[in-house]
């Protein structure tokens, strides 16, 4: 379920790292991924060589629209010298990424923390 007049995600800045957590537990709404794949493309841009970690512990299920969102986030951050670390995702997404073999191409850790500690 969207809410208008709440954002989709937090950022919270911790020592030069983005952390992005989600304020909802599905991303299946196409207009609202847009939204989140501008703004968190809009954070890439502006961070310079961005380290951003993307933390998907309250989501339940997301579309194949934002798959593609992380994909094309991840390509924008490496093509700026930058880097995505996704973070604390659920079992049900982790199959997703498995089927697609999206855990090939993203670095995934257990936790946020984990994520940091890579950087």
């Amino acid at each position: 379920m969207s809410h208008a007049d709440s954002p989709p995600f937090v950022v919270e800045h911790r020592g030069g790292i983005h952390v992005i957590q989600f304020t909802s537990e599905s991303l299946i709404d196409q207009a609202q991924i847009q939204e989140v794949g501008s703004e968190l493309e809009r954070i890439i841009v502006n961070s310079g060589h961005p380290k951003i970690i993307i933390d998907l512990s309250t989501l339940s299920q997301v579309s194949s629209a934002m798959l593609g969102v992380l994909i094309n986030l991840n390509m924008k951050a490496r093509s700026m010298k930058g880097q995505i670390r996704i973070a604390s995702v659920p079992t049900s997404i982790m199959e997703v990424f498995k089927l697609t073999r999206l855990d090939k191409l993203l670095k995934i850790y257990e936790t946020t923390e984990a994520a940091m500690l890579k950087f």
